[in-house]
């Protein structure tokens, strides 16, 4: 189990072949916010679905089946109560082993075009909880490896007098990412690749990803949130123009 507030678990599951796959997934009846399922599983699933999409790496996600015969075989009484109000389908991520960050300031140089390409992806799907204090993410070899997308899309909580979602550049966001020290004030790169990759992203990719997403995740507290996401992320990356190279700035600056 890895430590946290919502107490992530690391589980043994079968996938569509039979293999054995390591997943770590957060269960609701052990999640704080365990009273919003299925909404976690649908935003974690669309941010996983649009790193890869995007250039980001990030483990293979699942959708994972609770079953109530797995809750019962739980030694651990706190973690089989959770389990067993948890019974159904949930998010997964594939299980990895990398380098935590210590400090942006000591990511190594080769690193800081992938920082750069994922600070602006966590820009673009208004991902607020990949801190300084939080990052999310281990250090791959050439890129950073990220995890955790349950807080993005914050753009799902409208707040008075809040900024435009569709061209917000988000630097707030940018002010306190995880990774600002490896790329601002030193000729940060460019985002070209980044660019290239949101153009791809065109509707009907959108509408594959909108139907590979588990209808079991579409009930409840999450009814409705995955067009009203699609939507917005649509009219996003048709405004890029307007928000992106206010990112770079916030890079060069």
């Amino acid at each position: 189990m890895r430590a946290g507030r919502n107490r992530a678990l690391l589980i043994g599951a079968r996938d569509d072949d039979g293999e054995l796959v390591d997943c770590v997934a957060k269960l609701p009846g052990l999640m704080e916010n365990g009273i919003m399922h299925p909404l976690p599983s649908l935003l974690e699933w669309l941010g996983a679905s649009l790193a890869a999409e995007l250039g980001v790496m990030t483990p293979v996600a699942y959708e994972l089946v609770v079953v109530k015969e797995f809750a019962d075989g739980i030694q651990d009484h706190g973690i089989r109560a959770g389990a067993a109000r948890s019974i159904g389908s949930v998010f997964g991520s594939a299980f990895i082993q990398g380098i935590p960050m210590v400090s942006a300031d000591l990511v190594d140089a080769t690193l800081r075009s992938a920082a750069a390409n994922l600070i602006a992806f966590d820009a673009f799907i208004h991902n607020i909880d990949r801190r300084a204090q939080n990052p999310n993410l281990f250090l791959g070899r050439t890129q950073p490896i990220v995890f955790d997308h349950g807080d993005a899309f914050a753009f799902i909580w409208p707040l008075v007098g809040a900024s435009d979602p569709v061209t917000d550049p988000v630097v707030s966001l940018l002010d306190k990412h995880a990774l600002a020290a490896c790329v601002r004030r030193r000729a940060a790169p460019g985002l070209t690749d980044f660019r290239g990759a949101l153009a791809a992203l065109d509707d009907a990719r959108l509408d594959e990803l909108a139907t590979a997403t588990p209808a079991s995740w579409q009930t409840g507290m999450a009814q409705g949130k995955l067009q009203q996401i699609l939507d917005i992320l649509r009219r996003r990356r048709d405004a890029v123009g307007q928000w992106l190279p206010q990112v770079e700035a916030w890079m060069q600056g």
